[in-house]
């Protein structure tokens, strides 16, 4: 039997929300800037800047990880960090989601979405019927890493496709 890493962690991360984040900041600065009318403080305009760019560069990236007895997954800064027991997982399947599912987080037909970057994901089905789709650049290793450390209680009772 091959020997498998004890712990498989991959990272996916996005420029293209901290892109959006930079223009929105030069395109409100300058409007600020060219707009003559004192009813609204500069100061708030550049919070609520500060705020939104802080927002899209935390959704930027999502670690995923597969070790031990888990599968975890967060945003940047460790955000919204999920975690499902390996025990308790009965399905994996690489997918590809389609762009109007989106990014960040999000509740999709197919469960609730966490990614980054568009079109791969690996969709896992908890013994609760509980779905999630989580982002990767990579959706079969992702998925051939969780097969892989699955518990062989849980291997012997769930079909597991292999491509």
């Amino acid at each position: 039997m091959a020997r498998i890493a004890s712990r498989y962690e991959e990272r996916q991360s996005s420029v293209l929300l901290p892109a959006i984040g930079v223009v929105l900041a030069v395109l409100a600065l300058t409007t600020a800037a060219l707009t003559t009318d004192e009813s609204a403080p500069l100061y708030l305009l550049v919070v609520i800047l500060a705020f939104a760019c802080l927002v899209l560069f935390t959704f930027s990236a999502l670690t995923v990880t597969v070790g031990g007895t888990t599968l975890e997954w967060h945003f940047r800064f460790g955000f919204w960090r999920k975690r499902i027991l390996l025990a308790d997982i009965v399905s994996v399947e690489p997918k590809r989601v389609p762009w109007w599912y989106g990014r960040g987080i999000r509740r999709t037909p197919d469960g609730w979405s966490y990614s980054v970057k568009g079109g791969g994901s690996v969709a896992v089905v908890t013994r609760a019927g509980r779905k999630a789709l989580v982002g990767s650049a990579t959706p079969e290793r992702l998925a051939a890493a969780i097969r892989d450390r699955l518990p062989q209680q849980v291997k012997a009772t769930i079909d597991l496709p292999r491509n």
